[in-house]
């Protein structure tokens, strides 16, 4: 049964008859029912749902991350979507159903901030990285820094966010236990 939820002019939730209702970001939509397709999809559908698939599983974990990263670019509640579609075309490679994330390409924040000169990563430790970074003219020299490394041997992400002050120029970020970085990538 359909429920009017904000009287005759509103949209309504549930299903009547061959629509259903729902409300999606605040927008009332309205739907035919769906009906499964007896047809089998074709190798590129295939191929794009595995790339899909692959960028959207590698992005869950850090959510949060992407919110406050995208909050300034997209349009609110839309941060994830437009962080997967970028992902989705910058950051996948490969062909015929062996896709791999292009970790260089990856992208998880944006915003009018620019970028540090010369960013590098040391491994000091087993468990401790040192990220130093040299300074641009026209930086904001209080703004945070954010790092997030992941480790693919674990498919684990460790971040800090907000860890230091730019102007600082350099963080060391120490690793869960067990984290070890014998193949971590940084973002």
């Amino acid at each position: 049964m359909g429920i009017l939820t904000k009287g005759i002019f509103g949209g309504f939730v549930n299903k009547t008859g061959p629509l259903v209702g729902r409300n999606v970001k605040g927008q009332n939509l309205i739907t035919g029912l769906h009906h499964k397709s007896n047809k089998k999809i074709s190798i590129a559908q295939h191929n794009q749902n595995l790339k899909f698939t692959l960028v959207i599983e590698f992005l869950k974990p850090i959510k949060g991350l992407i919110a406050s990263g995208f909050k300034y670019v997209a349009k609110e509640g839309i941060a994830f979507n437009e962080v997967v579609s970028y992902n989705f075309k910058w950051a996948v490679t490969g062909s015929d159903g062996t896709y791999l994330i292009d970790y260089s390409a990856m992208l998880y924040s944006k915003g009018g901030l620019e970028g540090s000169l010369n960013p590098n990563v040391t491994l000091t430790d087993i468990d401790k990285l040192l990220f130093t970074w040299q300074l641009t003219n026209h930086c904001d020299y209080n703004d945070e820094a954010t790092f997030l490394v992941y480790s693919e041997d674990n498919k684990l992400f460790s971040s800090a966010v907000n860890a230091v002050k730019r102007s600082k120029c350099e963080f060391l970020m120490e690793l869960p236990r067990g984290f070890y970085p014998v193949n971590c990538i940084v973002i």
